[in-house]
């Protein structure tokens, strides 16, 4: 059986499955550096990207907006946040709370900016293994001196594996405080307050339980290197990822 080339995949996956995840890792970052001061223009580009991405890759919008729906809570947080605290002409007013013109369009830059990083990050975890990321970091990692590519990999490989436990144990919490009937509680605080409290003990037992069988096993961290290769397909991502971030650097100066 032939080897298989940059551009042909497997059932169910698409080109970025097959992309070098340090050319992916390389993407998210530049992504996440523009979108930082982009704007109206730059992020409606960026956004049709990563719709185009997820769609190609297989991945859902509606289980993006599931997988999503606690974020998005603390993006309204963000957005009350800014159009609270942002001076400007002001479009609504009660005593010493208003919400000005610059603060809603202010805080609607930083949600679309932390969504379309958010997307990027999820696009990047859904379509790469997590030994490739580790392998991807370390080599980015190891010409930097007085860095420990080693541990910092590891750290992340751990990060991204907890984040669906993470989002799995906050479910079951919820699920388990409204079989006893929390949400006849009309005290907000005291709703965040139960939920929250068992979570966090939960994630810190889990997370304890961990170190302890690493410990248990001698982990150190130190796996065989997987092997990187850059073929026909990832040069062509790789230029056409440099000709978007001119662009985009470019629709920013505007």
């Amino acid at each position: 059986m032939g080897e298989l080339s940059a551009f042909s995949f497997l059932p169910g996956q698409s080109r970025l499955h097959w992309l070098d995840a340090r050319i992916k890792l390389l993407g998210l970052l530049l992504i996440s550096l523009l979108s930082l001061g982009a704007g109206g223009v730059s992020l409606a580009v960026l956004s049709v990207i990563m719709i185009v991405l997820a769609a190609d890759s297989g991945l859902s919008l509606i289980r993006l907006a599931a997988e999503l729906r606690y974020f998005f809570f603390l993006l309204l947080l963000v957005f009350i946040a800014r159009s609270l605290s942002t001076p400007g002409e002001t479009v609504w007013q009660w005593r010493l709370i208003h919400i000005s013109v610059e603060g809603l369009v202010s805080g609607l830059l930083v949600c679309w900016r932390l969504l379309i990083v958010i997307v990027a990050g999820l696009l990047l975890v859904h379509t790469t293994r997590i030994s490739r990321i580790t392998g991807a970091v370390r080599w980015y990692l190891r010409p930097i001196p007085f860095v420990n590519e080693t541990r910092v990999a590891l750290m992340m490989g751990l990060v991204v594996r907890f984040i669906p436990g993470l989002l799995l144990r906050a479910k079951e919490t919820a699920d388990a405080q409204r079989a006893r009937g929390v949400e006849n509680r009309k005290n907000p605080i005291y709703r965040l307050r139960v939920l929250v409290i068992p979570w966090l003990k939960n994630i810190f037992l889990e997370a304890d339980e961990l170190v302890q069988a690493m410990q248990a096993r001698g982990y150190t961290g130190r796996r065989t290197e997987p092997a990187f290769s850059l073929q026909r397909g990832d040069w062509v991502a790789l230029t056409i990822l440099f000709c978007l971030m001119v662009g985009l650097i470019y629709l920013n100066s505007i």
